[in-house]
């Protein structure tokens, strides 16, 4: 597929907003179609009109980031996703797909899979601030981890558990562990045996 950058003008016109749902933060395009759409419009209308207008120039990087924005404020998440995805393989020349895409698994729980796209975002773009940011977070959501998972093995340890509290103010959540970020419990190393059933009661007698 031909890889078509975004004009230099659109670039530098790329501003980042903060979503504040998630932790990490989305980069927004502004892109400037032939007919924008009004202040009126709601965001269904506007992803009809880009998606319009991708029918007739589908390798447009610009709608097509536009697109994936839409559909990231009509809470398609899934589909967002998806298009940001594309983006990174049809378009892998541009940083702000991958930053975007790291957002979305972020978002799911996917701090390991969003640390290598945040790094291919730097890649592309070693000056891209808000990719180094949100780099920053998936490390030190990584290093929470790693720590809930090590307060798992050994008795308690008053060093860790005041590393774990600085962890947890750094990126401005509440102290302690998911539940997910704990090992699960061993099983039991002695198996269960059935209760026996009663012994049958001896005749009566005479």
């Amino acid at each position: 597929m031909p890889q078509i950058p975004l004009p230099p003008a659109l670039r530098r016109a790329i501003s980042r907003t903060c979503l504040p749902a998630l932790t990490l933060a989305l980069s927004a395009s502004m892109p400037t179609l032939a007919a924008p759409p009004t202040p009126q419009d709601d965001d269904a209308t506007r992803l009809a009109a880009v998606e319009l207008d991708l029918r007739q120039t589908p390798q447009d990087a610009a709608l097509r980031f536009r697109r994936a924005r839409l559909l990231e404020s009509a809470g398609r998440l899934a589909e967002a996703e998806q298009a940001w995805r594309q983006m990174t393989l049809d378009f892998p020349q541009l940083a702000e797909p991958f930053n975007n895409l790291a957002v979305r698994r972020a978002a799911a729980g996917d701090v390991d899979g969003a640390r290598p796209l945040l790094e291919q975002a730097l890649l592309r773009d070693p000056d891209y601030r808000l990719a180094r940011l949100n780099l920053a977070d998936v490390l030190l959501a990584q290093a929470h981890q790693a720590g809930c998972l090590a307060a798992d093995i050994g008795p308690p340890d008053a060093t860790l558990d005041g590393r774990l509290q600085a962890l947890a103010r750094l990126r401005g959540t509440t102290p302690g562990c998911p539940p997910a970020w704990r090992r699960p419990a061993a099983p039991s190393s002695v198996p269960s045996t059935p209760s026996a059933p009663p012994a049958p009661s001896a005749p009566g007698g005479r």
